[in-house]
């Protein structure tokens, strides 16, 4: 759940649409967060990109069912030995997250 912010409608077909759980207080929060809902890593910083791509989703599907926009995507280098490849930006996102496989 993201709180304080708008949904984007989408019609897009629903195997290009991620999820994500995590809940917000509508503050951008510049540090990752772990995610265990999420289906990608994803951020609301376009500058956090090292390289820019073409996303493998067109939407997220937040806990409260509202479907943001994936804008962007591509590789985040958090240190010169790890990388995020696959990151989506996705402008209405509070959150840094970082996804972590169950």
């Amino acid at each position: 759940m993201i709180l304080d912010s708008q949904p984007q409608s989408t019609t897009q077909d629903p195997g290009t649409i991620g999820s994500t759980n995590l809940v917000s207080n509508g503050e951008h929060v510049n540090n990752w967060i772990i995610d265990l809902g999420a289906t990608s890593h994803m951020t609301y910083d376009p500058n956090d990109f090292k390289t820019k791509s073409v996303p493998r989703q067109q939407a997220i599907l937040n806990a409260n069912s509202d479907i943001y926009l994936v804008t962007g995507g591509g590789i985040m280098k958090l240190s010169t030995t790890f990388t995020l490849p696959n990151t989506l930006f996705v402008l209405l996102l509070f959150t840094k997250l970082l996804l972590v496989a169950k």
